[in-house]
């Protein structure tokens, strides 16, 4: 009896050990097939030969055997040394440990499973404006931008309208980095550069113009009244001052003197208020006015008012001095218009009779049509001539005719001298 259940301990204790093996056995080859849980149909095939032989050779021996579906099957620490006649209460009884078997994403584009990301974009808004809205409030025609990254535009393009302030939306979202904008909005504003670093989903680009602050200026010089006066006199000048301070000054070329005339301005005006002269007597008058200059370029004419008074003087001569060449006193001149109205008049004085006779006319002559007379008898015949005055000085030469009661009388004189002369002589 004792012998029978030494014999069937022993059976016991080998089925015991074979169940434990086989558990500890299977995790262990799974692990070293490779990565992730084998089919659950090749199991068996992947069984080493000795538990195989154990589990043949059990059967055998007892067919009392426990059966293996009776034993908590659970995975233990594999088993280093082998399988020794231990009874079944001197099993380990620490609990089994659980082995973690990684698991594979569920895709993975590459070995590592990492996958690439997307380009980030963003949509860019450029909005532009003046800095000095007094000065420069709008953008010429044709003003233009262009965007680039690393010296290649990447966009560009004319401005749709020339309000100010602008905002344009870029038709294509830009990749994140780093932009250069140009703009190119002259002559009124200065060329913009700038760079911008876009990192956002959504960025806005502000761009700030500076206007141009200095003026390419010319000047025109002309007459209101080119028939009376369309030549500056030698001497003119000009000169431009700004709040009292002189800023320039020149005399006219000889080749300006004749209307219309420039006045070179060879550099650039700053903006800002300026006070132009110009002297031209005695032909115009004086001229004085004040220039605000506030755009890139500026075009001024100045308009000057001929004097339109005649400083006037007329010489007197006779036509045969031989027969008579002095005025005889009492003689007059006038200066009449041509309805017979007196402007001005005068007596030849001591002086003045003797011809040539000089007389300087005060006061002024208006501008205009006029009629000059000289009473000189019994010597001379009256004289009346029409004369234009149209200049601020004015010199008239008058002739007059003896009259032929002066050259008889004159004659009978002479031929009474004569007479004279010889009887004296014959006495």
């Amino acid at each position: 009896m004792d012998r029978f259940f030494r014999v069937n301990a022993w059976r016991l204790t080998l089925a015991l050990l074979f169940v434990l093996t086989s558990a500890a056995i299977n995790p262990a080859l799974a692990r070293q097939t490779g990565s992730g849980t084998p089919p659950a149909t090749t199991q068996a095939e992947e069984t080493t030969p000795e538990s195989t032989v154990a589990a043949t050779e059990a059967p055998a021996e007892s067919p009392t055997a426990v059966p293996p579906t009776e034993v908590p099957v659970e995975p233990t620490i594999e088993p280093t040394a082998e399988p020794t006649d231990v009874p079944a209460t001197e099993a380990p009884t620490e609990p089994p440990i659980s082995i973690p078997t990684e698991t594979a994403p569920a895709s993975t584009p590459d070995a590592l499973g990492i996958q690439a990301l997307e380009e980030e974009t963003s949509t860019v808004t450029l909005t532009v404006r003046s800095t000095r809205p007094s000065i420069a409030r709008a953008l010429p025609t044709g003003a233009s931008w262009s965007l680039s990254f690393d010296s290649v535009v990447v966009e560009n393009g004319v401005f749709p309208s020339q309000t100010l302030p602008q905002a344009i939306e870029l038709v294509e979202a830009l990749p994140y980095g780093v932009y250069e904008l140009s703009i190119d909005a002259g002559p009124i504003f200065q060329p913009f550069t700038a760079t911008y670093t876009v990192d956002e989903a959504a960025e806005g680009i502000d761009a700030a113009l500076a206007p141009v602050t200095d003026s390419a200026v010319s000047i025109t010089v002309t007459s209101s009244n080119p028939s009376i006066a369309n030549t500056l006199p030698v001497n003119a000048t000009w000169s431009v001052s700004s709040g009292g301070v002189p800023v320039d000054s020149d005399t006219f070329a000889a080749d300006d003197l004749a209307l219309p005339a420039a006045i070179p301005v060879t550099n650039r005006v700053p903006f800002g208020s300026y006070d132009v002269t110009v002297s031209a007597g005695p032909t115009f008058r004086p001229y004085s006015a004040t220039f605000v200059v506030d755009n890139v370029t500026e075009s001024f004419s100045i308009v000057l008012l001929p004097f339109t008074w005649t400083d006037v003087s007329f010489t007197a001569s006779s036509s045969d001095p031989s027969v008579d060449n002095t005025l005889p006193s009492g003689a007059t001149w006038s200066i009449r218009t041509p309805g017979g109205v007196v402007l001005a008049q005068g007596a030849y004085g001591p002086d003045n009779l003797d011809l040539p006779a000089t007389i300087d006319v005060v006061p002024l002559i208006p501008f205009g049509t006029y009629q000059i007379a000289i009473s000189a008898g019994p010597q001379f015949n009256d004289f009346s001539g029409t004369f234009v005055f149209n200049s601020t000085s004015e010199l008239f030469n008058i002739t007059l005719i003896p009259n032929d009661a002066s050259f008889i009388t004159q004659l009978i004189a002479q031929l009474i001298a004569i007479l004279t002369a010889i009887l004296a002589g014959q006495a």
